[in-house]
């Protein structure tokens, strides 16, 4: 129950960042705000989904929450990482092949994640399916997902050296609210799952919450 309460508490958080943060950008195109609203949205929504896995009995639906869980964690990556090309200001140009290889890397995911050779086993708890056991995707996916938040930080980090002033200062902010939120969010979420501690997956909610409030803190700061 009390992990029910928290989750809920980080998915109403989530959708209210989200919302004030579209509120600020009304009447303005600032495509960083855009996407960082739509990657709380997307935590939300993988808050939903963890919620709802937690209290299902039913092994089928399990199954199909899992698949859900990991198309929304690929979501929550690539908004982030259009969120480093974004903000607080593009300084450079990402090129086209980068994003065809991203895009096509994650259609293969999520083919890998939806085909019915999805399942080799899964993990059982009190007798009741709680979580889909795939090491081959798990792997694939956590590599994934590691890579594109290195090369977020990676473009985070060269605006900071080039940086000057309170852009600076906000891209220093920047980078520690987000590696050990998202470090953390590894952890839970993926690492320990991977080696069998499927019951600590839920806490990679809780440290995406933590991640967006210190960004949204920044992000109202900046202006």
């Amino acid at each position: 129950m009390i992990k029910i309460i928290i989750l809920l508490i980080s998915l109403v958080s989530n959708i209210f960042i989200g919302i004030k943060i579209l509120q600020k950008n009304k009447g303005i195109n600032n495509r960083a705000n855009t996407y960082f609203a739509f990657m709380c949205f997307v935590a939300g929504i993988w808050t939903i989904l963890i919620i709802c896995l937690l209290s299902t009995l039913n092994n089928n639906l399990s199954i199909i929450l899992n698949k859900l869980i990991y198309s929304s964690t690929l979501l929550i990556i690539m908004c982030f990482f259009m969120f480093s090309i974004e903000f607080p200001y593009r300084v450079f140009k990402i090129k086209k092949a980068l994003y065809y290889i991203l895009i096509l890397l994650t259609l293969i995911i999520f083919y890998i994640i939806f085909s019915p050779d999805f399942i080799i086993g899964h993990y059982t708890y009190n007798n009741n399916l709680y979580q889909i056991e795939n090491n081959i995707l798990n792997l694939i996916y956590g590599i994934y997902f590691i890579i594109l938040f290195i090369i977020s930080l990676l473009i985070f980090i060269r605006k900071y050296i080039l940086a000057e002033g309170i852009n600076k200062t906000i891209l220093k902010s920047i980078l520690l609210a987000t590696i050990i939120p998202y470090i953390l969010g590894i952890i839970f979420a993926w690492y320990f799952p991977h080696i069998g501690k499927h019951y600590l997956h839920w806490l990679g909610a809780v440290s995406a919450l933590l991640m967006n409030l210190l960004i949204a803190h920044l992000i109202f700061k900046k202006d």
